[in-house]
This record gives C-alpha cells, sequence and structure tokens, in this order.
C-alpha cells in the first residue's frame, strides 16, 4: 500500500475519461503493483487504436483509493504509444486491500 498518499474514504467511482498521453504518463507513475510489461500487447493495443478499431467496451482502468493504477497498464502504454487520446471506463476508490489485487483480471483469456 502506497502510504505516501491521503487515503480517501468514500465509495468506488466509474467514470467515461478521455484519456490523453500526457494523463496515461501520470497515471501510470502510481503504477506500483502491475505485473511485467507485455510490449507486444502495447503494440498490438496501439494498433487497434491507430486503426479505430479500439472501442469503450466496458473494461475499466483501476485505481485504489490510495490513487495506486491497479488495473489498465498496458492500454494506458498504448495511450503513449498512438499518441492521440482515447476514452475509458476508469474506476476510482477501490479499496486498498492486498487481497483485492488478487481478483483482478482473472477470467478466462478469451481465444
Amino acid at each position: 500500500m502506497n502510504n505516501t498518499a491521503r487515503k480517501i474514504e468514500t465509495e468506488p467511482t466509474v467514470d467515461v475519461v478521455m484519456v490523453t498521453p500526457k494523463t496515461a504518463k501520470q497515471w501510470l507513475k502510481n503504477n506500483t503493483r502491475n505485473r511485467r510489461l507485455n510490449n507486444t500487447t502495447v503494440e498490438r493495443f496501439a494498433n487497434e487504436m491507430k486503426a479505430g478499431a479500439w472501442r469503450l467496451n466496458g473494461e475499466t482502468v483501476k485505481f485504489d483509493n490510495f490513487g495506486t493504477l491497479l488495473d489498465g497498464q498496458h492500454r494506458l502504454h498504448a495511450v503513449i504509444k498512438y499518441g492521440h487520446p482515447i476514452r475509458f471506463h476508469v474506476v476510482y476508490n477501490l479499496p486498498a486491500e492486498d487481497d483485492l489485487f488478487t481478483t483482478i483480471d482473472t477470467g478466462t483469456p478469451r481465444s
């Protein structure tokens, strides 16, 4: 848990946000708990964005109530690579609990 940030006591919220490359870089500064970056995934996402195939589909960029990025690093790196804003659903104020992180992105991969 990032103890340098002030914990915000509020319920999680969801919003649609136009994420610029600058915003993506800022958010990635709080990327302290994600898996290793997969450049192939970033490239694939950036190519989808360039081709106009990226869709607002309900997948979220997630932050805990300390502002730590929990999910979405590949999408944010793709926005930087693409160089233009993209809309995402963003969830803020998820509980900063160690066991919560283990429940994110655990579904069966689609084929």
